[in-house]
């Protein structure tokens, strides 16, 4: 902040005037006080579409547009993004900066996409503010100089259409004798000279000498035709009038009749027209020189112009592109890219239809690498023969949205891994044995690299799926040469497919810690040792009905070692179907679940559960239509996938079922007839429920190509072998643009055990895990001491705020506060040196955001066993407002202040 002037910030934003569009009354008016200080003139909207309205109106009224936009996202009628989308096509021009909450990054990359990355982190703060005004306000000055550097070219581009229009050829003739005295002049002498012939002759001939020329070209002259010689030269002549004209002239000696010397005789060219183009030409350059973009134009040859920016020649890293072919330049690589430009451009330049002239040019490449760098690239026809392109570096652009998104995909990461400690731990630990003892059936090892893909997924895994992907593929390709498990373990050792693994778990290391995947403390038990010690359990709890309170609760605690909440398992999948959606371009609602929450299954059926990725894979990819398909049907754009069950008696009966466009039985019919299953005959004579479970026959597939999310056939049949194993069936219920619905029958294990009473949460104790966690954390990493810690009733600092949810097992807003000593000293363990003061500040904001992922990841895992799976939410900022308001809205808040030797922390837990 200490770089921020802000009274320069307000001599500029004094000259503009704002349009704020917020919902919310209450933070409308509030931040309107805020911002009359800023600006010369305020208009506020109350959603989106009111919004569009009143800068259409603005625009009607006052023949410009609004200067600056700030506007909220999430809004009635219209959202912001939609809104600022509308004004974007309006004026590509217009500056807007956009309000936003922490927990609002799958916004980002549309707004990245609409030109827009200036924020103000909400609620919206003086600091904040400024911050953010002092980067637009250096944006729009530059994008204002950059409006009028081509205004500016577009004069001189139409001063020069006027001289060359204008321009004709003058031949000026004059004579004088031998002291340079005139005796004669033309007529177009006198016409651009501007005197007469009276005027002229008997004068010297430096009547019109202009005082710019130096003396020494007039002695270089006069040494030349006195020697006999003729002289040529541009001249700057003085017009009568006090202005002045160009001439190329040739002067020669003049000889009478008799040969005798008697003078000189002058031919001149008017070039004036010419040197104003020369002046206007270096104008123009000399404005292109200095912008930021590549600026050339090329012929129908495909051929550059002798003019263009200098950035062009840093863009391709030339030293010259003159006369060079830019199809060459712009796609040194990229065959296919430079085939569709060439094509493009020689369709383009021949038609006439403006129309399908946009059409085509709307087709042809966007961006393209050169060498290092991401360029992006805008056409733009200038007549039948000249494409004149804008060249722009987005390289740190791209960069800037590349770590973007691998930050998003790194947070879902840690939080799928942090919240399910556990059940990864196992994951990982059976992908090692998977891996280092490998079955020896290869059709079993196809199914269970298919399972682990699926499972790695789930998790968010950055690297080890694609990795799976591609031991997959190698592997199908040379099915007929791997014909043994060893064949297919020397494949799998090649790719180093636990080096890959590692790569994750190094990241998952660095934000968890060294020792959070640490499983020293973790006791083994077999299955079948645990189903033991409860069958003697259940036999005492018949035969000893006295011990009947003490061994109902031991049982209910062997019950959550032995068994899953089946609802936790399938909530699990919310995140995987979502993810499989955007991947695809297909609308999907969220996963509906619909079933008694307290339905327990015991780890038998954990690999069942376990391999219904491949279900939930095949419902988005093959089943749920692309949203213009579902529309044309008269269907909701959104696809909807909905799993339900019931336990009846000792039988637990799952359905999942999509809206989708059902199976194609004459598909299956077509690929059985081709892949050699049945002959045409047999298929005819097959009943729908027989087409229908070839679906689940190994390396049976209805695609023609395989994708990292399905085409290999082998999904489906991993289903069918885990519901063998475990004496399941499954029905298919079928219907043709209406959707399909598996029918999973599955046999349970019967306990004669009364429903568990309902256990109450110890919130003392949650907090406990998490302040244990924060203990650890600054303990291993900084030299930080812990004082002590007592309960308090609020919390009396608010300079870092970091917040982050708890839901479905636990449902809780968990508040870290740090005071401003505390965060610096952290900073100086974390923030290496190097960074200017802004970076430093941007990162230490960020810091208490780190600690808190960090800390409740690692404490979820001492969470009570009978709460279930529990989602975390990406940490959010807060302010001190923020925080009092959801106390005060809260059930119950337990608060606790834990001084430390460099400063103090609060934690709490709101429940609401």
């Amino acid at each position: 902040m200490k770089d921020i002037n802000v009274k320069e910030i307000i001599n500029e934003t004094k000259k503009l005037n704002l349009l704020y569009i917020e919902d919310n009354e209450p933070a409308r008016n509030s931040t309107v006080l805020m911002l009359e200080e800023f600006f010369n003139y305020i208009d506020t909207a109350t959603n989106g579409k009111d919004g569009v309205n009143k800068y259409k109106t603005y625009y009607e009224q006052n023949n410009q547009y609004y200067d600056l936009i700030i506007t909220d996202i999430n809004m009635p009628y219209m959202n912001g993004i939609d809104m600022a989308d509308e004004m974007l096509k309006i004026n590509p021009n217009q500056h807007i900066i956009v309000v936003t909450a922490f927990n609002e990054q799958s916004t980002t990359k549309q707004l990245i996409e609409l030109g827009i990355t200036n924020y103000l982190p909400k609620p919206i703060s003086y600091e904040s503010l400024l911050t953010t005004l002092n980067n637009t306000i250096k944006q729009y000055k530059k994008d204002t100089d950059y409006l009028l550097g081509i205004e500016k070219i577009k004069q001189l581009n139409n001063e020069l259409d006027a001289i060359v229009k204008n321009f004709d050829t003058y031949v000026i003739a004059s004579r004088t004798d031998l002291k340079g005295i005139i005796t004669y002049v033309s007529k177009e002498y006198e016409k651009i000279s501007g005197y007469t012939k009276e005027e002229l002759i008997g004068q010297p001939h430096n009547i019109v000498r202009h005082p710019d020329m130096p003396k020494r070209l007039f002695k270089d002259m006069w040494d030349t035709i006195s020697s006999g010689n003729l002289w040529t030269g541009e001249i700057k002549n003085l017009k009568k009038d006090g202005g002045f004209y160009w001439v190329r002239a040739s002067v020669a000696p003049y000889y009478d009749n008799a040969n005798n010397h008697i003078g000189y005789s002058s031919i001149r060219v008017d070039i004036t027209a010419h040197k104003k183009v020369e002046k206007l030409s270096q104008s123009l350059q000399d404005l292109l020189n200095n912008t930021d973009q590549g600026f050339l134009s090329f012929n129908e040859y495909f051929l550059c112009n002798a003019n263009y920016s200098k950035e062009c020649l840093n863009i391709f890293e030339t030293d010259e592109i003159a006369s060079k072919n830019i199809a060459d330049l712009l796609f040194p690589v990229n065959k296919d890219d430079k085939q569709l430009f060439v094509d493009g451009i020689s369709n383009i330049l021949s038609q006439d239809d403006p129309l399908t002239k946009e059409l085509l040019l709307s087709l042809l490449p966007k961006e393209q690498v050169i060498g290092s760098k991401i360029i992006n690239i805008k056409y733009k026809v200038i007549n039948t023969f000249t494409v004149m392109l804008i060249l722009t570096d987005i390289t740190a652009q791209k960069e800037l949205e590349e770590k973007i998104e691998q930050q998003h995909k790194i947070q879902k990461m840690i939080v799928q891994v942090a919240s399910n400690k556990d059940e990864f731990i196992k994951l990982k630990t059976d992908f090692e044995k998977f891996l280092n003892n490998l079955p020896a059936d290869i059709i079993q090892i196809a199914r269970d690299l298919h399972t682990f893909k699926g499972m790695f997924s789930q998790k968010e895994m950055l690297y080890i799926v694609s990795a799976i992907h591609k031991a997959e593929t190698i592997i199908n390709e040379n099915k007929e040469k791997l014909t043994n498990s060893k064949q297919i373990d020397f494949v799998l050792k090649k790719l180093d497919l636990l080096s890959i693994l590692e790569k994750d778990l190094k990241i998952i290391k660095y934000s968890l810690g060294d020792n959070f995947l640490d499983t020293a403390q973790l006791v083994n038990i077999e299955h079948i040792e645990l189903e033991y010690i409860e069958d003697k359990l259940l036999n005492l709890l018949n035969n000893k009905p006295h011990y009947k309170d003490d061994l109902v609760e031991i049982m209910q605690d062997m019950v959550y070692l032995t068994h899953d909440r089946l609802y936790d398992i399938l909530y699990q999948y919310s995140s995987t179907v979502e993810k499989l959606a955007k991947k695809l371009n297909k609308k999907l609602n969220p996963l509906i679940i619909e079933g008694d929450k307290n339905i327990l299954i015991p780890k038998n059926l954990k690999n069942f559960t376990n391999s219904l990725i491949h279900l939930f894979n095949n419902c988005i990819d093959h089943g749920i239509e692309e949203p213009d398909i579902r529309e044309s049907n008269n269907k909701a754009i959104n696809g909807t996938i909905k799993c339900s069950y019931e336990q009846i008696s000792n039988i637990l009966i799952l359905k999942i079922s999509d809206d989708g466009a059902g199976i194609d039985l004459s598909k299956i019919m077509q690929k059985a007839i081709e892949q050699g299953v049945y002959s045409e005959e047999t298929c005819e004579h097959l009943s729908e429920e027989e087409l229908l479970n070839l679906i689940f026959m190994d390396s049976f597939s209805t695609k023609d190509n395989t994708t990292i999310i399905s085409g290999r056939g082998i999904g489906m049949n991993v289903i069918k072998d885990e519901l063998d194993k475990i004496n399941g069936k499954v029905t298919i219920e079928n219907h043709i643009n209406q959707g399909v619905t598996f029918v999973f029958t599955l046999p349970l294990k019967s306990i004669n055990l009364e429903k568990p009473k309902k256990v109450e949460t110890d919130t003392s104790k949650i907090l406990g895990s998490i302040i244990k966690e924060t203990y650890k954390f600054l303990q291993d990493n900084t030299d930080i001491n812990i004082v002590g810690q007592k309960e308090v009733t609020q919390c009396s600092t608010y300079d870092y705020i970091s917040n982050i949810k708890l839901k479905n097992g636990f449902n809780a807003d968990i508040i870290y506060c740090f005071d401003n000593k505390l965060i610096k000293e952290i900073a100086n363990t974390f923030i290496p040196s190097g960074f200017s003061d802004d970076e430093v500040a941007e990162m230490m904001f960020e810091l208490p955001h780190e600690i808190a992922n960090t800390t409740i990841g690692l404490a979820i895992s001492d969470f009570p066993k009978h709460l279930g799976a529990i989602d975390i939410s990406p940490p959010l900022h807060l302010n001190q407002a923020q925080v009092e308001e959801k106390i005060k809205q809260s059930v119950s808040t337990t608060i606790v202040k834990i001084d430390t030797s460099h400063g103090v922390i609060y934690c709490a837990i709101i429940k609401s």
